[in-house]
C-alpha cells in the first residue's frame, strides 16, 4: 500500500516552522566547507555556529514552493529571504572580497596543508594566477576584480520534488546549483524522528570526489 504523504505528493510534506541545526547530530559539515576551500579553523567555526531557518508555503504559488528565511546567528534578525520556485531559476547574491584569494581545493599545492590558517597565504601566493574564486558566500564563492568592491553575481539553479527513501513519505526537496567553485546538490527532506534532513552534495569543478554532509534540523 503506498504511503498517503507519497501519494498526496509535495502538498503532504510539511517544512512548515522555524528549524534549528543541531550540530551534534550533523555530520560532514566542516569537511564540506573545507572541501570548498576554507581554512579548518573557519569552516569548523562556521560548521558549528548557529543556523536558524524559517519555512513557509509560498502564498499563491504552486503547490510544493516555498519561502525560506534564513537567520543571523541571533537567530532574530534575518538575513536573506529566498523563494524556491519549481524548475529553473536564478539567484542573485553579492559577492565581496574579504582578505584575499582563497585556491581552490584542487590546485593546492601537494605537499603543503592549504585547510591550515597559518600556511594559507603561502597557498595563495602559489595558486595566485589561477585563483579567482572568492568572496562572502560560504557555498557559492564569489569574484571582485579590487578589495572592498562589492559584484553582484547569479547562479542558475532548479529545484524539483524526488524521490527519496529515507524520508518520511518518500519525497525530497531538490535544489541543484552551479556556481563559481563548483556543482551543488542540497536534499531536504523530513525524518522519521520529525527533524529535517539537508543533505549536500559538493563537488568542486574539474574534479571527480564529492564532498557529502548531512545537517540536522529540529523544528521549535
Amino acid at each position: 500500500m503506498a504511503d498517503p504523504a507519497t501519494a498526496a505528493g509535495p502538498a503532504a510534506v510539511d517544512f512548515e516552522g522555524t528549524w534549528h541545526r543541531n550540530a551534534g547530530r550533523s555530520a560532514g559539515v566542516a569537511e564540506a566547507l573545507v572541501a570548498r576551500g576554507h581554512p579548518r579553523e573557519v569552516a569548523d567555526e562556521r560548521s558549528a555556529a548557529p543556523y536558524i531557518q524559517r519555512w513557509e508555503r509560498t502564498e499563491g504559488g504552486d503547490v510544493g514552493v516555498w519561502t525560506v528565511t534564513t537567520f543571523k546567528t541571533d537567530g532574530v534578525t534575518p538575513r536573506r529571504t529566498l523563494v524556491y520556485p519549481l524548475g529553473d531559476w536564478e539567484e542573485e547574491y553579492e559577492a565581496l572580497k574579504t582578505s584575499g584569494c582563497r585556491p581552490l581545493r584542487s590546485l593546492w599545492p601537494e605537499h603543503l596543508d592549504c585547510t591550515s590558517s597559518a600556511l594559507l597565504r603561502t597557498c595563495e601566493e602559489l595558486t595566485s594566477e589561477r585563483c579567482q574564486y572568492q568572496g562572502a558566500s560560504t557555498l557559492f564563492g564569489g569574484a571582485t576584480t579590487s578589495p572592498g568592491e562589492p559584484q553582484r553575481q547569479t547562479v542558475p539553479r532548479h529545484t524539483s520534488w524526488e524521490s527519496e527513501p529515507q524520508a518520511v513519505g518518500g519525497l525530497a526537496h531538490v535544489t541543484t546549483s552551479a556556481t563559481l567553485l563548483g556543482h551543488e546538490e542540497s536534499r531536504r527532506f523530513l525524518a522519521d524522528d520529525g527533524s529535517m534532513v539537508l543533505r549536500r552534495m559538493y563537488r568542486e569543478t574539474g574534479s571527480e570526489e564529492a564532498a557529502v554532509s548531512d545537517e540536522v534540523f529540529e523544528r521549535q
